[in-house]
């Protein structure tokens, strides 16, 4: 319902950030809920999953194919941590010796968000401009030297706007400002 009512409210991009690695239940009804998320998951055409990568000694998560499969992406949530167990960067992708690079779960919304918003024919991708740079649209991210970004968590707070999912699935749309 909430993905349904967030499309219907013309949400550029939804970040579904939970795992669907498991099935709902075993009764019918279960099943009929995982297909309905399935389907809203398709409908709207622009909801990135959520994945965990092996790390740590913890095994890969992954979605179930019925939900990735009308998925707009799919993007791993993972954060690295300093060698003092804070979080202070984000791991925009991970590149493995032989394989295209997986993408974070952050800059697959944010590529999602510059694509509903372009009118080139091209969707925009995260690309390595040079060492120590990457390009996602027109947007230049200076990495550190492990090539994680940088958090800045000393912008005033709140930092962004957010809306409650309760907002979403029990207000009106007049409620919630339009350009929301």
């Amino acid at each position: 319902r909430l993905i349904v009512r967030a499309s219907e409210g013309g949400a550029a991009v939804i970040g579904l950030d939970t795992f669907l690695s498991e099935e709902g239940g075993v009764t019918n009804e279960d099943k009929a809920a995982d297909r309905k998320l399935s389907e809203s998951i398709t409908n709207a055409g622009n909801v990135v999953v959520a994945m965990k990568t092996e790390s740590g000694g913890s095994p890969e998560i992954n979605p179930l194919p019925m939900f990735t499969e009308g998925a707009y992406a799919i993007g791993f949530v993972d954060l690295p941590l300093d060698k003092d167990g804070f979080v202070r960067s984000s791991q925009l992708f991970l590149a493995k010796p032989g394989q295209d690079p997986q993408l974070s779960f952050a800059t697959r919304v944010v590529e999602g968000y510059l694509a509903s918003k372009s009118t080139g024919g091209s969707s925009p991708s995260l690309q390595l401009a040079s060492a120590g740079v990457a390009r996602l649209g027109d947007q230049i991210l200076p990495l550190r030297s492990d090539l994680n970004l940088q958090l800045d968590y000393r912008t005033r707070s709140p930092a962004f706007r957010r809306i409650s999912a309760a907002d979403i699935l029990f207000s009106s749309q007049s409620d919630i400002p339009p350009d929301f």
